[in-house]
């Protein structure tokens, strides 16, 4: 029974378990070009043509006049089927072998890393994992090539290059570096991020080795594997020269993580407790404050020349100074005093922005990855 090309197409494709983007991928084009051939709007060029008749075994002339014959049916295609299937899953293994041993090497750095506190060797453990990730990527492109014909381009490793650069910006943030211990201010600040330190001396001067501790890398851990995925389907869809439709998702995530922190400042300090006062006392009592916190902005910037007892005192008078003031801002436009939250407000802020920011990551992995079929 004769049919049109469109339709003995898509009778063929769908007889090898593909999708429109997977022929769309074997050929080179898009799936909106698959489509159109499938609705004989358009044909195919005779490169293309040639192309198509290998991969499913059939001849042009048939394949132009839509027909496939008993004889091709019963001697050719099994035969030609379980040929295709076992050089796809030969083709299926080595990419998955080469994904699975960079996210073990992945894995591998966490452990090091978080239990040494260094980097190095981590990174170097990563770097081995993925030099084997890359021979599997070779595998994948010879295996390709047989079964093809076709010679080696950039696309070939768009994938693993967009992974290798996913996986660098995870570990980024994990990287160890010297500060030089030199005011109050910065110690309290890297304090403050979670950045465990490790102290030690050079030349008289006080320095700090810092690290993130496990849980502090939990809470931007949403945010990274977001920028991640933008990385990966962005290499992707740089080589192929249009906007995919996963670089499109990965975008997307990544500006609604941007907005649920925004959104989430917001929120926390709509919620800062506040107190109105008189012109007159407002004045007063902001000039007390100013004051208050010049005194204590005067300490060196040089720690090294305080004596240490005296650095303690210092300390626990700011200590004592910010509980007592415990002021976060004042608009002058009202006479608010605004005053920050209590700790553990702020906690439960920070650990419910954590929460929101991992769901919505989950969430949309889970829709970049799920894909249309036709």
């Amino acid at each position: 029974m004769e049919k049109r090309f469109g339709d003995l197409l898509q009778e063929l494709r769908k007889e090898k378990g593909w999708t429109q983007q997977q022929l769309a991928d074997v050929l080179n084009v898009t799936n909106k070009t698959v489509s159109k051939w499938e609705r004989n709007e358009t044909y195919p060029e005779t490169a293309t043509l040639i192309e198509i008749s290998k991969l499913f075994q059939i001849s042009i002339d048939d394949l132009l006049n839509g027909r496939k014959t008993e004889s091709e049916q019963s001697e050719t295609v099994f035969v030609s089927n379980q040929s295709d299937l076992m050089t796809q899953w030969s083709i299926t293994k080595a990419e998955l072998f080469s994904k699975c041993t960079a996210v073990l090497g992945l894995s591998g750095f966490y452990g090091i890393y978080f239990l040494t506190k260094t980097f190095v060797p981590s990174f170097l453990l990563l770097t081995c994992f993925l030099l084997v990730s890359f021979a599997f990527v070779l595998f994948k492109r010879e295996k390709i090539k047989v079964f093809t014909g076709k010679k080696s381009t950039l696309k070939d490793y768009a994938e693993w290059v967009g992974l290798v650069l996913a996986m660098i910006l995870l570990v980024i943030p994990c990287i160890n570096f010297p500060v030089e211990l030199s005011s109050l201010e910065l110690f309290e600040t890297v304090w403050t991020q979670g950045m465990l330190p490790d102290f030690y001396q050079n030349n008289g001067q006080l320095y700090i080795t810092t690290h993130l501790s496990f849980l502090n890398y939990l809470t931007w851990f949403p945010y990274l594997l977001s920028l991640a995925f933008l990385m990966y389907h962005g290499v992707i869809a740089f080589t192929e020269k249009r906007l995919t439709i996963p670089f499109k998702k990965s975008f997307v995530l990544a500006v609604c993580l941007v907005v649920l922190v925004y959104a989430g400042n917001i929120m926390q300090n709509s919620f800062r407790p506040y107190e109105i006062m008189s012109e007159k006392t407002y004045q007063a009592y902001k000039n007390r404050y100013v004051t208050i916190a010049e005194a204590f902005d005067k300490l060196p910037d040089n720690l090294s020349v305080i004596d240490s007892s005296v650095l303690d005192q210092q300390l626990k008078g700011k200590a004592r100074y910010k509980m007592y003031m415990n002021v976060a801002g004042f608009d002058d436009d009202t006479q608010k005093v605004y005053y920050a939250q209590s700790l553990e407000t702020q906690k439960t802020w920070r650990v419910g922005r954590t929460v929101a920011a991992w769901v919505l990551s989950c969430l949309g992995i889970v829709w970049i990855n799920k894909r249309k079929e036709v």
